[in-house]
């Protein structure tokens, strides 16, 4: 395994996340990558080891804030349902999916389909083979979990909209009934981060990621990512990471695992909207009120990218 920073790993993902490519190779020339303190590193990678150590499930939850002068907004509360065994794998639940990274594939099912799912080959990375299908990963747990071991390497995977993370410090935590903590500090030119380690157990307690420039947010905005962790035991570990998948149809990719609601565009004919099939025909307003309604029909033969977004 190549473990130059910041390029991924992985020669035969090429194709995944090209734009986060692009980001990472270019993030050090850009000098957004700060250099590694040597204390928080060695204190991070203490954490890792200590969550790898034993088998665990895990309560994730994150709150993301929007914040523009005076203005506030918070999205509501998303959750990560995750159980890791060590040298055997890791099953994850958000969204609907859920998902099995072990024995080399990483295969996902949707709560809305009883009939699809994807089973691939995750090419020697879990993380990698997660991030490839779903891209925006805003979970720390995970890339903890299964991401690189190399703490300056699992920095960069801790949030998927903050790719040039770095440990840069080491403070004790706010004090609380097991006694103080230890707070270990993440940060770029456009990012930083925080994590609180409990002092009894050694995993990680509560965390924020800050993002304050650079190409995931406009000029006078910050998005703070808000996080605590809850954890158990596995009483049984085989079945733990069980994930049925028999009977069921392959498709290359999670975006074909959701059934669309009723009243959602199909093609002509019948059938979902898939990725690589035709979209289907529609017509939108455009951004001025006296403009013409943009058509999709009007605009065959050339290429059209399409931005969904929100304010958070």
């Amino acid at each position: 395994m190549d473990n130059t920073r910041p390029t991924p790993r992985h020669g035969s993902l090429l194709s995944f996340a090209g734009v986060m490519v692009v980001l990472l190779i270019s993030g050090p020339t850009l000098g957004q990558m700060r250099d590694s303190d040597p204390r928080a590193a060695e204190a991070f990678a203490e954490v890792i080891t200590q969550l790898r150590k034993a088998p665990r499930t895990v309560e994730e939850i994150v709150v993301v804030t929007t914040r523009e002068g005076d203005i506030e907004e918070s999205a509501p509360q998303r959750m990560l349902r995750w159980a890791f065994v060590p040298g055997r794998g890791l099953k994850a639940e958000f969204d609907g999916f859920r998902i099995r990274l072990a024995d080399g594939r990483m295969q996902a099912v949707h709560e809305s389909r009883e009939d699809l799912v994807v089973d691939l080959e995750d090419r020697g990375s879990p993380y990698y083979a997660l991030f490839t299908q779903f891209r925006d990963l805003p979970w720390p747990g995970l890339a903890m979990a299964i991401g690189e071991s190399k703490p300056e390497d699992c920095a960069m995977q801790l949030n998927s909209r903050a790719p040039w993370l770095q440990p840069t410090g080491l403070v004790l935590a706010e004090e609380d009934h097991e006694g103080k903590g230890r707070r270990i500090e993440f940060s770029s030119d456009i990012e930083r981060m925080w994590l609180d380690i409990d002092a009894k157990s050694g995993l990680p307690k509560e965390a924020e990621v800050v993002i304050h420039g650079g190409p995931f947010v406009p000029d006078g905005v910050e998005i703070a990512f808000r996080y605590r962790w809850n954890f158990g035991t596995v009483e049984d570990p085989k079945a733990v990471l069980a994930l049925p998948i028999d009977g069921r149809e392959r498709v290359e990719a999670v975006g074909g695992l959701e059934r669309r609601p009723e009243g959602v565009a199909q093609e002509p004919g019948g059938g979902d909207m898939l990725p690589g099939r035709k979209a289907p025909l529609f017509d939108l307003p455009g951004l001025d009120p006296d403009s013409d309604e943009i058509s999709l029909l009007g605009l065959r033969g050339r290429v059209l990218v399409l931005d969904f977004w929100a304010t958070w």
